[in-house]
């Protein structure tokens, strides 16, 4: 069934963000990422990767395709991989991400779809080595970060990942999705409290909040507040991240960070050093 309202497609922001062929670079090697986080592809040409994100965790090896999901994951590539990677920031307005649910996913390289993106690649890549002053290059540039994005519709689509078509909120829809950005992040989540804000019944908040966040308050609420404290371990205690982000226990915190993310939280600090 069509739409009623055409779909404003030409209101979606895409940014080619990276892309280059050799060992992970700083960008991909980091085990946990929690900043500038954008739609990546790797194609693993040695090696392996294993990815977690909220306690999925997928695993790759030579030969196949990831997609990690926008949000803050652990990844660990084997010693001497060799990866092609490419990421572009795909989004509407208001930052939400037009592939979401579905990710992360695993394709192997010999699919139709997928040796169509491994064409791509090479042609951004060659596009992206040249200096960009000629009009013509840029040009070109884009067009080839556009067909990537239409290559991967074609291979998600084909495997039920679809975009996220919702390009403008109604008044109502606004409103809830501004008020669960704005939650404190050291107050317990509760729906019965968010939904009587808004003047709404606990029920029809969450079905709303499910068609605009794309997945339940509570998981939306939960990767805020892993985001940040990921960012936040660099520079404080682990007991006092854990009061941040609304836990009275420094144990108790450090449980829920695992279980999310397969690491505790010391051992972030340590790696940020």
């Amino acid at each position: 069934m069509k739409p009623d309202i055409p779909i404003p497609w030409e209101h979606l922001q895409l940014t080619l963000r990276r892309v280059y062929e050799g060992p992970p670079r700083v960008s991909d090697r980091n085990r946990l990422c929690y900043a500038h986080l954008y739609l990546a592809a790797w194609y693993l040409k040695r090696g392996s990767v294993r990815v977690r994100q909220e306690g999925r965790i997928v695993e790759a090896g030579e030969g196949h395709w990831v997609f990690p999901r926008i949000t803050p994951r652990y990844q660990d590539f084997s010693p001497g991989a060799e990866i092609c990677s490419l990421a572009v920031d795909v989004v509407w307005p208001d930052g939400r991400p037009l592939f979401d649910a579905g990710l992360p996913a695993v394709f192997s390289g010999n699919l139709k779809e997928t040796r169509r993106l491994h064409s791509i690649f090479r042609t951004i890549l060659g596009l992206a080595a040249q200096s960009g002053e000629d009009l013509g290059d840029y040009l070109a540039l884009r067009a080839a970060v556009h067909e990537w994005v239409r290559a991967l519709h074609v291979l998600f689509s084909a495997h039920g990942i679809l975009p996220d078509s919702r390009a403008f909120l109604s008044r109502e829809q606004a409103a809830l999705l501004e008020a669960v950005k704005a939650w404190p992040l050291y107050e317990l989540y509760s729906a019965e409290k968010m939904a009587a804000s808004l003047g709404m019944s606990r029920s029809h908040f969450e079905r709303l909040a499910v068609r605009v966040l794309g997945k339940s308050p509570k998981r939306y609420f939960d990767e805020r507040r892993l985001g940040h404290a990921m960012a936040m371990l660099g520079a404080k205690s682990v007991k006092e991240v854990a009061a941040e982000v609304g836990f009275g226990h420094a144990s108790t915190f450090s449980a829920w960070f695992k279980k999310h993310t397969g690491v505790f939280p010391r051992a972030v600090r340590e790696q940020k050093g």
